[in-house]
């Protein structure tokens, strides 16, 4: 009797757990912590008027895991690049069928593609990481997506480097190390962890050449010339051209409205709070926050958006 009872009262739990689990959270997908993500989910949490929304904050690996987290209904909202909303609407890369079960909530802060080589490295080009060992970012994070892309516009296959995968945390102890050669991080200027390293005078930042980044502009509709200025890092005497995307607030079609338009309304009136504690700059005009989004809006954030003279597209 005992061995049928024991995968019945595994079930129940299993059951019991799921719902307490899933009942009446709002679960929203970040990445590392540390990371920009992190650090704006973490801010969205800690504001009084969203306490009753019960917001539980998920690490995750990046933006591709929370967009398959968000289709699974794992996660109820979550921030994701646009370039991996283009390739879940469109059904490429991975996203076969094409999910579309979810829309926007607001565009937050541009992140750039980076690329932190040792100092003392002979890394002068991207062309130069042939042979090197290089982080290319976590599997399903969206620095992996535009890392390969980058690679991949210089001729590069994945076999003619030495790739790992690693969060920013352990790429940046590895390269300090000289276990890895270089890393790429998708993310806000200045990121505290290259701070770091480039303090330490342990690493610096390689460009984009003209060409490639034209390219890949051209290529795909959601990347954008980007330039990190001279002097964000120290030892930085020049700027850094590259590419760069926006990271983008989703919700998911079952996420309630009224919820999503609370939340939509809490980042606009805490704007300067949340600005306080990231490292790059916030958009916090209402504006600015919906322009260059190519994806239907959540009703939540339409009605909030509509209640301040805004119209943005529901379907």
């Amino acid at each position: 009797m005992k061995k049928f009872l024991i995968p019945l009262l595994c079930t129940a739990i299993l059951l019991f757990c799921g719902g307490c689990d899933l009942s009446d959270k709002v679960r929203i997908g970040t990445a590392a912590e540390g990371g920009n993500y992190y650090i704006f989910g973490s801010e969205l949490n800690a504001i009084d008027s969203l306490e009753s929304y019960n917001i539980n904050i998920k690490r995750t690996a990046g933006s591709a895991a929370n967009m398959r987290l968000l289709s699974e209904n794992y996660l109820q909202m979550a921030v994701v690049q646009t370039d991996i909303i283009d390739d879940a609407w469109n059904g490429r890369n991975g996203f076969t069928e094409g999910y579309r079960d979810f829309g926007a909530v607001a565009g937050l802060f541009t992140e750039s593609c980076q690329i932190a080589v040792r100092s003392d490295s002979d890394i002068k080009s991207v062309s130069d990481l042939k042979g090197k060992a290089v982080s290319i970012g976590e599997e399903e994070s969206g620095t992996a997506h535009n890392a390969r892309q980058i690679l991949t516009s210089y001729g590069i296959a994945e076999d003619m480097i030495k790739t790992v995968n690693l969060d920013y945390k352990d790429a940046a102890s590895q390269l300090e190390n000289g276990t890895i050669d270089a890393f790429f991080c998708t993310i806000g200027a200045p990121n505290p962890t290259v701070k770091s390293l480039c303090d330490k005078g342990v690493a610096r930042l390689v460009s984009l050449d003209s060409d490639k980044i034209d390219d890949l502009v051209s290529s795909y509709g959601y990347y954008s010339a980007c330039t990190i200025p001279a002097d964000t890092y120290k030892g930085q005497t020049e700027d850094v051209k590259t590419i760069g995307v926006t990271a983008v607030l989703l919700a998911g079609n079952s996420c309630p409205k009224d919820t999503v338009k609370a939340i939509t309304k809490a980042i606009f009136d805490n704007s300067e709070t949340i600005q306080n504690a990231l490292p790059v700059n916030i958009v916090t005009d209402r504006k600015s926050a919906v322009n260059g989004i190519n994806i239907p809006f959540h009703p939540g954030a339409a009605e909030y958006y509509g209640e301040n003279g805004i119209n943005v597209e529901t379907e």
